[in-house]
């Protein structure tokens, strides 16, 4: 079995998306299965809606307008599935 784990959004070098991974990791070998764990992309994530508001737009994050999944979602479903083929090579059979 194949678990595909999808952070949320995350700022960059804070560290907390490593945790998520290790504890998705920990889980998926608890229970004997793979985990993949990509990345999302930085550079589409939320603009700052008002002033006193932050933005997180160059943060880690997955496409959520449709613009963004417009222009990003074919090349994150090439990658995923390309480590996926990875994984299945690896383990020596499909999941």
């Amino acid at each position: 079995m194949l678990v595909i784990f999808l952070h949320g959004v995350v700022q960059p070098d804070s560290g907390w998306q490593w945790a998520q991974q290790r504890g998705a990791a920990r889980a998926g070998a608890r229970r004997g299965v793979a985990v993949l764990m990509p990345r999302g992309r930085r550079g589409i994530g939320p603009r700052a809606v008002s002033r006193s508001a932050s933005s997180m737009e160059d943060w880690w994050c997955w496409p959520t307008s449709a613009a963004a999944q417009a222009a990003h979602e074919d090349a994150l479903l090439a990658e995923w599935d390309t480590a996926r083929a990875e994984l299945e090579r690896r383990a020596g059979g499909r999941f």
